[in-house]
């Protein structure tokens, strides 16, 4: 993080660090088989572009594409789908956007804290009642850190009704597979 509480060294840093590994394994797997390639890029690469992602994530079209990069240039190198666009190499490797993956993270963090499942300091939140009974509300900040820590926007935007929110089972089963297909549907404008 910079002196101006921005994450965009560490965001150059992963995306660094993600570069090589996609790399290596591009260089290290004897297998060329599109599946073995697209397994060792989930658990060896989206590992680190993922992890802690709720902290970091970035809310800047140009980090969201630096983050994207790696994904995009590790699938374009897959020799049998370098002919394809970007949308089309991940709906035929049955892969996410990583902007979509970090989207389902940050609801999921939003519902624990709404929820008390894990073991946060809510007071810095406040519900009001508004779109619906589980709104989750930020207080004013300065800083983009806390400005723009979970997705308080898109989580207030939820069609949402009591029983979506009944148990995480049950959000994770009508939210999450929506927001895979299709982030608009979810959300009201």
């Amino acid at each position: 993080m910079g002196s101006e509480l921005k994450f965009f060294k560490h965001i150059g840093n992963i995306v660094a660090r993600t570069h090589v590994r996609a790399n290596l394994i591009h260089k290290c797997f004897l297998s060329r088989d599109v599946q073995t390639l697209t397994r060792g890029f989930t658990v060896y690469v989206r590992l680190l572009l993922e992890y802690g992602s709720c902290v970091w994530s970035p809310h800047f079209k140009s980090e969201i594409d630096r983050i994207e990069s790696v994904q995009r240039r590790f699938t374009k190198w897959l020799r049998v789908l370098n002919n394809m666009s970007h949308s089309q190499r991940l709906i035929s490797l049955d892969l996410e956007s990583l902007e979509v993956r970090r989207l389902r993270q940050d609801l999921l963090l939003a519902y624990k804290i709404v929820f008390d499942l894990i073991n946060i300091n809510s007071s810095k939140f406040s519900t009001l009642l508004r779109r619906h009974s589980f709104t989750l509300f930020l207080s004013h900040s300065r800083v983009d850190v806390r400005k723009y820590f979970i997705v308080s926007g898109k989580w207030n935007y939820l069609h949402a009704c009591d029983d979506h929110f009944r148990s995480i089972t049950t959000f994770k089963r009508f939210y999450i597979p929506s927001i895979s297909r299709n982030c608009n549907v979810i959300f009201v404008r």
